[in-house]
């Protein structure tokens, strides 16, 4: 299954999907708490500025790098528990997160 973003509430007993999604049994979730304080000019604009640098750093057409590409393998590194795909997968919650907190 493909990671997917989907937006919820909490109904004070459990978290309610806000749109219908067929999930597995056992499907794996991270969940996210927003805070639902205002945000400031200066964070919305530290914002942007995070969104604009990763926007740039991992374009659309970014391709997709797999493990037997590496040539030579960096033996300091850890692999994310999110999988190869993370860096996108990070950039696509950076970019919920900011719409969601400017109102967009």
């Amino acid at each position: 299954m493909n990671e997917t973003m989907l937006f919820a509430h909490f109904d004070r007993k459990q978290i309610v999907l806000d749109e219908p999604y067929e999930l597995e049994p056992e499907t794996r979730l991270i969940v996210t708490v927003l805070s639902e304080d205002k945000v400031s000019d200066e964070q919305e604009a530290w914002l942007h500025l995070s969104r604009q640098g990763l926007e740039n750093a991992y374009s659309k057409d970014e391709p997709e790098y797999t493990l037997d590409m590496i040539r030579r393998p960096n033996p300091d590194y850890e692999s994310s528990r999110f999988g190869q795909s993370s860096s996108k997968y990070h950039l696509l919650i950076l970019k919920a997160l900011s719409d969601y907190l400017v109102g967009k």
